[in-house]
């Protein structure tokens, strides 16, 4: 993995205030990464890990992030059994972890879609053989031509459909444009609210 503009941080520092302000264990295979790589975006900024409050200068920290108001209404807490998210793709896609039967597992959030996926077998695996493929949750073809259109991705921004997949959107070029983060998450989850009130 190549770094785009990434910081240290401290690992154990870090872990310690997720679990005071999440309640949840941060595994060690992600401790080890906060303080072996760090935080901030890598390769061409395809892909980003949230920082604590002091790497956090264009884009959320960490603990913000998770605090997010939108995630309670969508999913379980991390202390209940939902995921925690660490990182993400310049899509969105998030990037985290969720405790089953007391075990960590990777887990993959498309907030376009808002389908979930379980990605490795532990923690370990995500980053051994997962996270070292830049192709890993980002179709790398569809990236360059987003790349081409729009330019490279600003700092603290996604590239996110202007039409949600949810209601017939494309995952093409054409449907691609910039968007915050906040405004990229806030949309599609009201709209998938909205597909399934009342469901």
């Amino acid at each position: 993995m190549t770094r785009a503009s990434s910081a240290s941080v401290d690992g154990a520092l870090l872990a310690k205030s997720v679990k005071r302000e999440f309640a949840v264990e941060v595994p060690q295979a992600l401790v080890s990464f906060w303080d072996e790589v760090g935080v901030g975006a890598f390769g061409r900024g395809e892909l980003f890990f949230f920082g604590d409050d002091d790497t956090a200068e264009y884009r959320d920290s960490l603990s913000a992030w998770n605090k997010h108001e939108l995630w309670g209404e969508l999913l379980p807490a991390p202390a209940d059994g939902g995921p925690f998210f660490f990182a993400e793709t310049c899509f969105g896609m998030q990037v985290g972890f969720r405790y089953d039967a007391g075990r960590p597992f990777g887990y993959l959030l498309d907030i376009d879609t808002m389908r979930a996926f379980t990605i490795g077998e532990s923690l370990e695996v995500v980053f051994s053989e997962v996270l070292v493929a830049r192709d890993a949750f980002t179709d790398l073809d569809l990236l360059k031509r987003v790349e081409a259109k729009l330019g490279l991705l600003p700092k603290g921004m996604h590239y996110a459909p202007i039409v949600s997949p949810l209601i017939g959107g494309t995952l093409t070029v054409d449907n691609y444009h910039l968007e915050t983060p906040n405004v990229h998450l806030r949309t599609s989850a009201a709209t998938f609210v909205a597909l399934h009130e009342g469901s």
